[in-house]
């Protein structure tokens, strides 16, 4: 199973009923009414740091793409995107 962060974060409902079907898991109806909150939640919210660059944790983008080159091949992603 192959899902992606975006769908996580843009419609976690969507996600977690993928992941139900996927696994094959019953989910009761309190972790439902829990999945519904934090994806509404989720629609409203805002961050409130700012994001860091690479370089102040030590790392480039270089060494993550040396470092992922099988994640990118795996999936046919263009790692200089």
């Amino acid at each position: 199973m192959i899902l992606p962060c975006d769908e996580l974060i843009t419609d976690l409902e969507s996600a977690f009923e993928k992941i139900i079907n996927f696994t094959g898991i019953n989910v009761n109806e309190s972790i439902m009414a829990n999945v519904k909150k934090n994806a509404a939640d989720q629609k409203n919210y805002k961050r409130k740091h700012k994001v860091m660059d690479l370089e102040q944790f030590g790392i480039t983008r270089e060494m993550i793409t040396k470092d992922f080159d099988f994640v990118f091949k795996e999936y046919g992603i263009d790692p200089n995107l």
